[in-house]
């Protein structure tokens, strides 16, 4: 879904406001800096050309940062749906706890409940293969 603004506008608007106010150390500016500059000319790009018709088509380079929506869209994407296909199609909670280690001797058998183990992940006696 396209969005009528980008973070990049947004930088772009405050982001000097900001590195005035904030005390930003020297990574944050050049994530700034990043998320401003992708898919930009000041990056750099390349031309495509249509052999039949010949429309050109220009691309720009993206910047690559891990904080910047641009870049990280697609591994997000991938990411939701590979987390779809191996979810179960039942309404469910995803929950995340620690337990105290005293509970490590109720997990079934004398592992700790919590186990990774190359693609199996062991609770409690459970294994589910991913």
């Amino acid at each position: 879904m396209k969005t009528k603004f980008e973070l990049a506008d947004v930088v772009r608007q405050f982001g000097n406001q900001l590195t005035v106010s904030e005390r930003l150390n020297l990574r944050q500016v050049k994530v700034l800096n990043s998320i401003v500059s992708c898919r930009t000319a000041a990056l750099g790009g390349h031309e495509e050309a249509c052999d039949s018709c010949g429309t050109v088509r220009y691309s720009y380079n993206s910047c690559g940062d891990r904080h910047c929506p641009k870049c990280q869209a697609a591994k997000q994407a991938f990411w939701v749906d590979d987390l779809v296909r191996n979810t179960l199609p039942v309404k469910h909670f995803h929950v995340i706890f620690t337990a105290p280690h005293q509970l490590n001797d109720y997990s079934g058998d004398s592992a700790p409940p919590f186990r990774r183990n190359r693609r199996h992940l062991k609770l409690g006696g459970f294994v589910k293969q991913y």
